[in-house]
Parts: structure tokens; sequence; C-alpha cells
């Protein structure tokens, strides 16, 4: 959506200013030469406002951690995010030592669920899943 809106006014302000210098390149005159130079400040002015509200990566919350899963198969685990998102974030789960199969259970803005299964590893090392999270933060 702001993609749009930027693009919508950036392409608006490139029109009004065509048409504001429109006389000096031909060297006609335009009867609504004032309106085009009022256009294109306003149009301007809505493109800087766009684009100081679009919210840009560095406004996402990322959170990780680790979790051992060892020992435990066909076992669902709770996770809870130490920070809430606004709404369920963008979650990446994956084994980092030992292997096997993960299933999402649940996500939701606050933690989510998975469960484990065929969980092969060296009984020394263990068992680890790591998960990451982005998203927008709850306020």
């Amino acid at each position: 959506m702001w993609d749009l809106l930027q693009a919508s006014f950036g392409t608006a302000s490139l029109v009004a200013f065509v048409y504001a210098i429109w006389p000096n390149i031909f060297h006609k005159e335009v009867k609504y030469r004032k309106h085009a130079w009022a256009a294109l400040v306003g149009f301007l002015v809505l493109t800087l406002s766009v684009f100081s509200w679009t919210p840009t990566a560095s406004s996402a919350l990322v959170q990780s951690d680790t979790v051992q899963v060892s020992g435990r198969d066909d076992e669902v685990f709770n996770v809870y995010y130490p920070r809430a998102y606004a709404y369920p974030p963008n979650l990446k789960i994956h084994f980092i030592k030992g292997d096997g199969t993960i299933t999402l259970v649940e996500q939701l803005p606050a933690g989510f669920r998975f469960k484990v299964k065929d969980v092969g590893y060296i009984s020394d090392v263990g068992a680890f899943v790591e998960w990451s999270a982005s998203g927008k933060p709850a306020n």
C-alpha cells in the first residue's frame, strides 16, 4: 500500500512539475501556471510525508532464542516472546543441533507452539531448535 501511495504522489509531482515549467521550455502561455506551482508544492509535501510515514525495516523487532528438545519427542513446546508483537511475526524455526521434523502448532503475537517428531541427536550434544521472529512490536 505504501509503495502505491509513494508512486502515485511521485507521479503527480512529476506531472505538476512538467506543467509548471512548460512555458519556459516552449515559450507558450499556460492559463493556470500558478495553480501548477501550487499543485507541485502540495504533491511534494504529500510525497515527503508519505515517505516519512513509511515503515522501515529498522522499526521491526527481531527476537531469537534456542530450545532444547532432546528426549522430548512428540511433545508440544510453548515459547513466549520476551516482548509481544502487534500481530503474528515472521517466524523462522529450524534445528541447529540434531535433526527431525518441526511442526508449528499455533502462532500468536505473544508466542508460538511447536512440536518435534523423529528427533535424532548425539546423546553428548543433544538436540536444539533455534527460532527467530521479526515483526512490528506491540505498543
